[in-house]
């Protein structure tokens, strides 16, 4: 069992069984000056992942730019590439803790999901494209705020979070492949609207996670806290667009 302490000067981790003897439990104690330097190396990390991806995207959607007639590498490729880092870094999470290992990952994944991105986005306007980032930017900050203060009780702990997701990721799977089989754009529209929905949920744990709220301690997994607040802004755009082309593909 591992149970957490916060006070004014620390974050103290207490790790041993429920009924255990005390004295066989390990204190990791983190000083609170130690966190905030934590905080920020986090947050300034997914800020330059996210500047990486949107700055070319919005290059792309002004320019109507298709990356496919200069390289003809499909988009799927970028994704399988992207998903196999991620698995890397969740299978082996020895592989966090390794540099260069955990930078080459992480800055691959980023890399590879700026080039699938760039299959898409020409579809857009770039005004649509800046107002897709303008809202996810908005509530990647209210829900992270809202993850670091507001109090666990309101917010969804581990087991309701693991439920939704599964929940979620079986409700993906199902419309994945009727969205393969079928070739139906409702299959498409549900499973972005499903993938949205797992996004803002997973925000403010991930939140509490980085701000040491919960039952582990993060110090150490910077550069894989900043990927996850990468990959819930990346989704979180390419969600609302693909919400707005298929608004315009059933209104035009």
């Amino acid at each position: 069992m591992l149970n957490i302490n916060q006070n004014q000067n620390e974050y103290r981790y207490q790790i041993g069984r429920r009924d255990g003897p005390q004295d066989g439990d390990v204190v990791i104690v983190i000083d609170k000056s130690v966190m905030k330097k934590f905080r920020r190396q986090v947050y300034f990390l997914a800020a330059i992942f996210c500047l990486v991806s949107v700055i070319p995207w919005a290059i792309g959607c002004a320019l109507e730019f298709r990356i496919v007639d200069t390289w003809r590498v499909p988009a799927y490729v970028w994704l399988f590439m992207a998903l196999m880092c991620q698995m890397i870094l969740s299978c082996f999470p020895q592989t966090r803790f390794s540099a260069p290992c955990n930078w080459i990952l992480v800055l691959s994944m980023v890399i590879c999901m700026t080039l699938f991105g760039c299959h898409f986005l020409f579809l857009l306007n770039v005004e649509t494209f800046l107002v897709a980032v303008l809202i996810a930017s908005v509530l990647l900050v209210v829900l992270h705020l809202c993850g670091a203060y507001c109090p666990q009780v309101v917010l969804p702990n581990s087991l309701c979070t693991a439920c939704v997701l599964l929940l979620c990721i079986l409700t993906l799977i199902v419309h994945g492949i009727l969205l393969l089989v079928l070739n139906d754009p409702i299959y498409g529209l549900v499973f972005c609207i499903v993938l949205f929905v797992l996004v803002l949920l997973m925000i403010p744990f991930n939140s509490q996670y980085i701000n040491g709220r919960l039952k582990f301690p993060p110090i150490g997994e910077a550069l894989v806290c900043s990927l996850s607040i990468y990959i819930h802004f990346i989704i979180m755009v390419i969600s609302m667009c693909a919400f707005s082309y298929y608004y315009d593909f059933y209104n035009g």
